[in-house]
């Protein structure tokens, strides 16, 4: 399925006289392609829904995390002390094999915390699956039994959407809301024609 990113910060941010305008086009667009997914970036996820949604709209978030990869000492003002999405093969016995992960501090991201992540085998991987198209790219696992792993590690307490607050199972998407990554599956084609 096709992903479309849409800087939408014009909706939820200082008015700059566009609101209207974009509200109008992503609503039309979705409704006209459904089969395309709208992933819309904005400062209050919660606010732009209510202003656009739809079936195939979709709104994103990464937590806050402080800036620790130099050595700081000082947790501050973040939401997870670290975050980073791996790719694994499974082998016999539970031994698990890394294949890539990438970091809080390695992800692409756009000044609101959103991400595109892709994942695909090397062979398979699009030309815009990279750091300077704002995508960050792992590769995937050679075995059929290839996995993701999401870290979340040391949450704030007062960090309600943390997967150390999703208590039984089947209640993730409930309690993580915009920071549980959504999956979608994509030719390197359909990816390639979101652009850079």
């Amino acid at each position: 399925m096709l992903r479309i990113g849409i800087d939408a910060h014009v909706l939820t941010g200082k008015s700059q006289g566009g609101r209207t305008w974009l509200v109008n086009i992503i609503g039309r667009a979705a409704a006209r392609h459904r089969d395309a997914t709208y992933v819309v970036y904005s400062g209050d996820p919660e606010a732009c829904a209510r202003l656009v949604s739809g079936d195939n709209i979709e709104h994103r978030r990464l937590p806050r995390v402080p800036a620790t990869y130099e050595g700081e000492k000082v947790f501050g003002d973040g939401q997870l002390r670290y975050w980073s999405m791996c790719t694994v093969s499974m082998q016999p016995y539970g031994v698990t094999d890394t294949v890539g992960c990438v970091n809080d501090s390695t992800l692409a991201t756009d000044a609101d915390g959103w991400y595109t992540l892709a994942i695909s085998t090397p062979e398979d991987r699009p030309a815009n699956a990279r750091l300077g198209c704002g995508v960050t790219w792992l590769p995937f696992g050679a075995r059929p039994t290839a996995a993701l792993v999401m870290r979340n590690q040391l949450a704030d307490p007062q960090f309600a959407h943390a997967v150390q607050q999703v208590t039984k199972p089947g209640t993730e998407r409930a309690v993580m809301g915009d920071y549980l990554p959504r999956g979608h599956y994509s030719s390197a084609k359909a990816f390639e024609r979101r652009g850079c």
